[in-house]
């Protein structure tokens, strides 16, 4: 494609044209702001992509060269280590300019050699533009409070390396989140905007937040440059924007330091503790935090089998450095998660998550991850006060932590205190609001704290959100049926449940408590009989002869079910279905037996 703008002579940009015009933009060369006509908003340029288009503004008409483009981008890096973020850096400024390679209005791609700038460039008159400054920027509208920290992107063109820039995005958020005076969006909800076309307010609007990070990471060999921005979403206005050139031995060091400029720009109070626990830098070995990185990558995506690829990398970061704290935590939390899918063997792993978070806490107790970790075995081992204090310390550490939030909302209904539970629960929906975990966290309250109806109209949201959940609909539904008194109907739902569901031993137990209840006492006993795992059929039984009005052998059953810590008992002391038992003096002793005050 040969440009109209070849056949005019170039215009060679002097540092006096400070200020440049082109299509319906201008844009300032030295503040980094471009500006749209009609009075749009000035929006401020990623470092990289001021470079490009100051190389391309310098001038118009003519082909730079790719290995100019990428030695003044990364100067220092071989070439073909950074094409592809070339690519990608050109792409993002396209998308900035609504420009498109296959018609370009601004910048024509030629072929494998370099780029041009083909539109009209006029220079226009220097305006006192002041540089972005926190006081300037935030004198003119509302203080930022809380943020997101959008899904850094990776520049380097290998899928594989996602984890390495999604690690980054995650240690930030940790950072951040250790700051009391900030409201962080949790990772669970962020990685929904990954590669997103949304804009800065859609996205704020969606998440109730202030402002959102956003970045990209691009890796070459043993370099690591990292750019980062803060913009603010209402009025949008770019705060501030880095870039960092690292080796990547010393990585760590970035993510505490954007934090601390980003506390400093938002201008929020830091306490003693904060202050320290941001400045300080703890040594990892760079491969050791490599594979953690990979192991966190799997473990967010919840899966079986990702979960397991995540046991296997946090063993081998351990093994690499065995000083490595926060892999031990986050040993410790996908046993947890394996204990989900692997219900006959969660005492084992449990056993194995307590070690882990123990050993996380005697090398740093400043860990939030591992003190929920272990207030989670805690509360297993009916060490209520434990996991109480535990769960207590881990907000502490980390207000933003959505799981430790959720968590100990689920300590609090244990034990009986539900409205406090649901105040934990709204508060990891602040700073959680996309995740499936946190909104089915929310029914635990609405279920043991008997309001149903409540529960029903939760439970249409779970097919809303992801089809895949259709279990939960069904289970959700049937459980709020038989205790309103429709059996029939709640047989129906829990019956579709069995079909999909995921955790079979439950749902099966709640038919079978439904059976019981609506009077169809064989086949009620003929599920609960079917299960394998003993447990689960012990409490099952329980259910069977509660709804049977059988006192004295569902009394033995709930005996059985405590000693072997069967699933579900842990709620004995708010669980609507036994409470029929609850005036017998010998329910009191149960509870005693599970170290429930008296």
């Amino acid at each position: 494609m040969v440009s109209s703008l070849d056949k005019r002579p170039a215009m060679h940009i002097t540092p006096s044209h400070r200020k440049l015009q082109f299509g319906e933009f201008s844009a300032d060369l030295q503040t980094g702001e471009l500006c749209r006509s009609g009075g749009a908003k000035p929006f401020l340029l990623a470092e990289q992509l001021l470079q490009v288009l100051q190389m391309l503004l310098k001038q118009p008409g003519e082909m730079v060269c790719r290995d100019d483009l990428i030695r003044t981008l990364w100067p220092g890096g071989g070439l073909g280590d950074f094409d592809h973020g070339l690519n990608k850096a050109v792409n993002k400024l396209r998308d900035v300019l609504g420009d498109s390679a296959e018609s370009p209005k601004f910048i024509e791609t030629v072929a494998r050699r370099g780029y041009r700038f083909i539109a009209h460039v006029t220079a226009g008159t220097a305006s006192p533009l002041v540089a972005i400054s926190t006081g300037d920027t935030l004198q003119k509208g509302a203080q930022i409070r809380s943020l997101a920290v959008l899904p850094f992107d990776n520049l380097s063109g290998e899928p594989a390396q996602d984890y390495f820039a999604d690690g980054i995005t995650e240690a930030l958020i940790t950072e951040l989140g250790r700051i009391s005076a900030l409201r962080v969006i949790s990772r669970q909800s962020i990685v929904q905007y990954k590669g997103t076309k949304k804009t800065v307010p859609q996205i704020a609007d969606e998440l109730n937040i202030d402002a959102i990070v956003e970045g990209s990471v691009l890796r070459a060999g043993h370099r690591v440059r990292v750019t980062v921005q803060l913009i603010q979403a209402s009025p949008e206005r770019h705060v501030w924007a880095d870039s960092y050139d690292r080796d990547t031995r010393d990585v760590l060091s970035i993510h505490s330091e954007i934090a601390r400029t980003v506390a400093n720009e938002v201008r929020v109070s830091l306490t003693p503790q904060e202050q320290a626990r941001l400045t300080e830098v703890r040594a990892v070995h760079p491969a050791a935090n490599e594979i953690y990185w990979r192991g966190r990558y799997f473990l967010g995506r919840r899966t079986k089998q990702d979960t397991n690829e995540a046991l296997v990398d946090f063993q081998q970061a351990i093994d690499l450095d065995p000083t490595f704290a926060a892999a031990y935590a986050s040993l410790s939390e996908a046993y947890l998660n394996a204990a989900l899918y692997d219900l006959p063997h969660w005492q084992e792993l449990s056993a194995k998550a307590h070690a882990a978070s123990l050993k996380a806490l005697a090398l740093d107790d400043s860990l939030s991850m591992a003190h929920y970790t272990l207030a989670a075995q805690r509360a297993r081992l009916w060490d209520w006060a434990g996991a109480e204090k535990g769960y207590r310390r881990a907000i502490e550490l980390n207000p933003s932590n959505a799981s430790a939030h959720v968590w100990y909302a689920d300590l609090l209904t244990i034990l009986g205190r539900v409205p406090e539970g649901e105040s934990e629960i709204r508060r990891a929906q602040e700073l959680d609001p996309l995740s499936l975990e946190v909104y089915g966290a929310a029914t635990l309250p609405l279920y043991y704290g008997r309001r149903y109806n409540q529960l029903i109209e939760h439970c249409e949201g779970w097919v809303k959100r992801n089809a895949n959940l259709e279990w939960n609909y069904h289970h959700g539904l049937g459980a709020a049926y038989v205790q309103m008194g429709k059996h029939q109907e709640a047989i129906a739902e829990l019956r579709e449940a069995l079909k999909c569901s995921t955790m079979y031993e439950h749902t099966a137990t709640e038919l079978a408590n439904a059976l019981a209840v609506a009077g169809s006492r064989e086949e009620a006993w003929r599920l609960v009989n079917g299960l394998e795992n003993l447990p689960w059929r012990i409490f099952g039984s329980a259910l069977v002869h509660t709804a049977l009005g059988e006192k004295d052998e569902a009394f033995s059953s709930l005996q059985r079910a405590i000693e072997l810590r069967a699933p579900f008992v842990i709620l004995l002391k708010v669980d609507p279905r036994f409470d029929s038992l609850r005036q017998d003096p010998r329910f009191a002793d149960l509870l005693c037996r599970m170290n429930f005050p008296r």
